[in-house]
């Protein structure tokens, strides 16, 4: 509202600030506090009380990251990575693995069914479009940073394929698109349904990194087997090769 009169770079300003602070804080105080409270709890030795303190953990970073103006999910996602770095995260691990069972199993019925099956056999064209878009953009990009980490060709090949579909993020951002109004409404349902098929390409697209990579390790033998060959010529026009 009023962007004619006044001018978005203030408010974009303030809200930059509020979000590296109010995270930055929430980063760097809850990895500290986290475990003292994670050490005070195993003393214990109870399993309910560690598994409670884990929900607790979850929950009330979403609550902090909602109340500063964020998402519920970036506060989970958040809470995970705190969880991770502390000493006790094969314990934690152990414990939520029942939770963490259930929940993927809602996740993907819930992500099944929000598909418009309609839209989809309507605009099949477009979706096939994005689809192929979607994880060419990705593979490209992925592969292009795993080769400037420091991995070989043929690894960054095949993570840039397993990487290259559409993540749960995406979910997020579409349904705060479609609750602001900023993307109309059957785009949104075609821009879910692209996310949810790349998704459920991945097993396909792993076997398919692996045998890209087999395939780039053959042709890089067979070119270190050329080169290293050297063909000597005897008199009489025959030759030889010696593999050094």
């Amino acid at each position: 509202q009023n962007v004619v009169e006044q001018s978005v770079w203030p408010m974009l300003l303030a809200e930059s600030l509020k979000a590296l602070g109010g995270l930055g804080i929430l980063s760097l105080g809850g990895k500290y506090l986290i475990r003292r409270i994670f050490e005070f709890v195993a003393e214990s030795r109870s399993s309910e009380a560690f598994v409670a303190l884990c929900l607790l953990t979850v929950s009330g970073t979403s609550l902090l990251t909602q109340w500063l103006g964020f998402s519920d999910t970036l506060g989970a996602f958040l809470a995970g990575a705190l969880l991770a770095e502390t000493n006790f995260r094969t314990q934690i691990e152990a414990d939520i693995r029942p939770f963490r069972g259930l929940l993927l199993g809602l996740f993907f019925v819930t992500t099944g069914t929000s598909i418009d099956m309609q839209l989809l056999i309507r605009e099949w064209p477009n979706v096939l479009s994005l689809l192929a878009g979607l994880i060419a953009i990705k593979t490209l990009i992925t592969t292009a940073l795993a080769t400037r980490v420091g991995l070989t060709f043929q690894e960054s090949v095949r993570i840039g394929l397993l990487l290259s579909q559409g993540g749960e993020f995406g979910f997020v951002v579409f349904s705060l698109a479609n609750r602001l109004g900023v993307l109309p409404l059957e785009l949104n349902k075609l821009l879910i349904i692209v996310v949810v098929l790349s998704m459920a390409l991945t097993p396909l697209l792993n076997d398919l990194g692996r045998k890209a990579a087999g395939i780039i390790d053959e042709r890089s033998e067979t070119k270190e087997v050329v080169r290293d060959c050297h063909v000597l010529y005897t008199h009489n026009g025959h030759g030889c090769c010696l593999f050094s």
